[in-house]
């Protein structure tokens, strides 16, 4: 087999970023609202190898579910598909979201699991290939729509369970009693959860990582979890359901503890790490990260 003409040399010293796009990168492109942007993401995807850009199953999940909406949203989802494809293709899809959890948890890589990624590739490219829903294979689209069903119950189920949250966060603290932060309580939900439910991969993943290691690994979600607090914590309070977004940003803010650079032109996912105070948040604009990529490529020739 012939070299690849894009493949670029290893550089351990300085690896290779890898820039998470969000659903609104997509989506604007496929809007034709970004069309400089659009050139420099072509020139960037070109070197596949390693790939600097990257989809993951959070957005891909969003974008599928949206296809079995109507023929426009067909349309215009089918679009940001294609573009995820023609920058990512299959070696930029990211890892399914367990996996992500438990590589935030473990020191090192466990087992891959290369058929989840085969069947979010294979799912993205039949829709590519029709021109209507209906024209999506019977058995594809029966698992759109089950997943577009599963999606929506997942989501009502964290806006009650966010709302209780939300309530508990408003009860004022009883003369007498020491109040806890809410940057220790969304600390220790977080890496207690993530503990909890990874534990018995511990003969398969080898063993954790340091409790300080593992809250700077996942710092991204922790802020995340202390901004909901603190919005809770407002004199109106927060309302869950009209933010039904934030399901996707808080699982979406799991994958920088595997290595990953989200990319977004949300402002309310930036502007809430900030309220959570991750002052090095792996969270960038989408100006930034061409540039991040541009500026690696142009070490490396």
């Amino acid at each position: 087999m012939s070299p690849d003409p894009n493949a670029l040399p290893v550089d351990t010293a300085r690896p290779a970023p890898k820039l998470l796009l969000d659903t609104n990168v997509y989506l604007d492109l496929a809007d034709g609202h970004l069309p400089a942007e659009g050139e420099r993401l072509k020139v960037v995807a070109a070197h596949r190898d390693p790939p600097l850009l990257w989809s993951c199953q959070i957005v891909l999940d969003e974008l599928i579910c949206r296809t079995c909406q109507g023929p426009e949203d067909f349309l215009r989802h089918q679009a940001a598909l294609r573009w995820m494809d023609s920058l990512c293709g299959v070696l930029g899809t990211g890892e399914p979201l367990w996996w992500v959890l438990r590589r935030a948890v473990f020191a090192s890589d466990g087992p891959k699991d290369t058929e989840a990624t085969e069947i979010l590739v294979k799912v993205r490219r039949a829709v590519l290939r029709a021109e209507t829903y209906d024209q999506v294979p019977d058995g594809i689209r029966a698992g759109i729509e089950g997943l577009a069903a599963h999606y929506g119950e997942r989501i009502d189920a964290w806006v009650e369970s966010r709302t209780k949250l939300n309530a508990a966060a408003r009860e004022k603290v009883k003369p007498g009693e020491r109040g806890v932060r809410d940057t220790v309580v969304a600390t220790d939900t977080v890496l207690q959860i993530a503990r909890k439910y990874t534990e018995g991969d511990i003969p398969e993943w080898g063993p954790m990582r340091d409790p300080a290691d593992q809250k700077h690994a996942q710092r991204e979600q922790i802020a995340f979890e202390v901004s909901l607090l603190r919005k809770a914590q407002n004199p109106g309070g927060y309302n869950h359901a009209k933010w039904r977004g934030d399901y996707n940003d808080y699982w979406l803010c799991a994958y920088p503890a595997a290595g990953y650079t989200i990319v977004t032109r949300e402002r309310r996912l930036r502007d809430a790490l900030k309220q959570g105070e991750c002052v090095d948040a792996r969270v960038v604009t989408l100006e930034e990260g061409i540039a991040i990529a541009e500026d690696w490529l142009a070490r490396r020739r």
